[in-house]
């Protein structure tokens, strides 16, 4: 096998559909056993449970702990003693200091983490899961499709920067998977995008998905320097209590901008000013910088709320995905008021490290969905997801900061207006080209 289509048979009808699940079930298992299997995780003993509405996953988790504000640690610790019994502990993040402002706590053995929680919030405490964000899911949990060959690139253009040459410097925090130095020095575009190399189990199934998604925020901003944060496993995902650590180190640099291609969903009725402490807290920090953080709508084709894009707050912009005509939504983005802005995030293509790629066993009784492989040789790769979308818009705010000398959020006012004004059946669009400086 050598490619898989453009738009894979389980875009179609229902959501979610028998096809979906199946896809839904390879993407769970490969991140559920990226997570359990990585070292820092294997000496803590943490095990990954799922969040469930019947039949379908809302969510991943990490059973046996809850994060909670490091102010109630001590109180916390006595209500749990009191409704669980004894051996909860605060837990130390592998590597460095816990996030600032949460705390983890590691519950008793046997004690049920949804439990806890109740008899938490009954007490009037700020306490929520550790849960599990990755790299934007399809009716699952990553990418809308798998990486395919590409022959020429990049697609989307690189901009023309020559008209908006500026002294004004602006930087991109990319926080991702892997980085691949070897790929950054195939490609003149990458040129300004650095970071450090490799990332937590670089060899997985999504590695090279943070260089690529850097790439994405080179072409269009190719002066802005762009560095990928390799925070997230390349099987997909990440504990929120391992990523809040890398989004504080990430703030501390004052980046201008930050691109965020992760995130995670909530079963229903579940309340985000309850849930998702890390997230919230980070919330918290963000809000009293100049940053902007750019975040993906996710690929579940559907309108429920996918976080942090679904946080509603002027200092986060939540991207959809359009089609190559940068006018159809794709058909596997998530939708609705939530969404900020619609960018192109089908048949993007960008660098990518060479080598064998393994594709899923999703269903073989599908066309294009049979399992097998292919080399890559060129250092490039056509991929889609709301997880490309996001960077496109990154870029673009980059790019007109660097003529206009706004800042951050001044420059995604000026250009929402523009994609307001370029709007499709109501949804804002940006694309190549709208954060150009004006014709004088």
């Amino acid at each position: 096998m050598s490619n898989q289509p453009t738009t894979p048979p389980w875009w179609q009808g229902g959501v979610p559909n028998g096809r979906q699940r199946g896809r839904l079930r390879v993407q769970l298992d490969r991140i559920v056993d990226g997570l359990q299997s990585a070292p820092q995780n294997v000496a803590r003993n943490v095990v990954i449970e799922e969040a469930r509405t019947g039949e379908d996953v809302d969510y991943l988790y990490r059973g046996g702990a809850v994060l909670v504000r490091d102010g109630d640690v001590d109180r916390v610790l006595e209500i749990i003693r009191e409704t669980a019994g004894d051996g909860a502990a605060v837990e130390e993040p592998v590597g460095g200091p816990p996030q600032r402002g949460v705390a983890t706590i590691a519950l008793p053995a046997g004690a049920d983490t949804n439990a806890v929680l109740a008899a938490l919030h009954a007490q009037g405490v700020d306490a929520s899961k550790d849960v599990v964000l990755h790299i934007c899911p399809s009716a699952s949990a990553c990418p809308a499709t798998e990486p395919v060959l590409a022959q020429a690139g990049p697609v989307p253009a690189v901009a023309d920067w020559s008209p908006q040459a500026t002294d004004r410097k602006v930087s991109v925090a990319v926080i991702d998977t892997d980085y691949h130095r070897s790929v950054v020095q195939q490609h003149s575009w990458l040129r300004k995008v650095t970071g450090d190399a490799g990332g937590p189990k670089a060899h997985g199934h999504y590695r090279g998905h943070g260089t690529f998604v850097g790439g994405v925020v080179a072409t269009m901003a190719p002066e802005a320097d762009v560095r990928v944060w390799p925070a997230l496993l390349t099987s997909g995902g990440q504990l929120a209590s391992d990523l809040g650590p890398i989004l504080d180190a990430v703030l501390e640099t004052r980046p201008d901008i930050i691109s965020l291609s992760a995130g995670t969903t909530l079963a229903p009725g579940e309340d985000p000013a309850r849930e998702l402490l890390s997230l919230r807290v980070f919330r918290e920090h963000l809000a009293k910088t100049d940053t902007l953080l750019v975040c993906a709508a996710g690929n579940d084709a559907q309108d429920e709320r996918f976080y942090p894009a679904g946080l509603p707050h002027p200092e986060i912009v939540g991207v959809g995905a359009l089609d190559p005509d940068d006018r159809t939504p794709a058909g596997y983005s998530n939708f609705g008021n939530w969404v900020d802005v619609w960018a192109r995030g089908t048949d993007v293509v960008n660098g990518y490290p060479n080598g064998r790629y393994e594709y899923a066993d999703i269903d073989p009784d599908t066309p294009g969905d049979q399992p097998g492989s292919v080399e890559f040789t060129n250092w490039l790769a056509s991929w889609s997801g709301t997880s490309f979308s996001t960077p496109l818009v990154a870029g673009l705010v980059a790019a007109r900061m660097a003529w206009s000398h706004e800042k951050p959020r001044d420059a995604w006012a000026a250009l929402h207006q523009i994609a307001v004004a370029n709007a499709v059946d109501g949804r804002p669009v940006l694309k190549r080209g709208d954060a150009d400086r004006p014709p004088v």
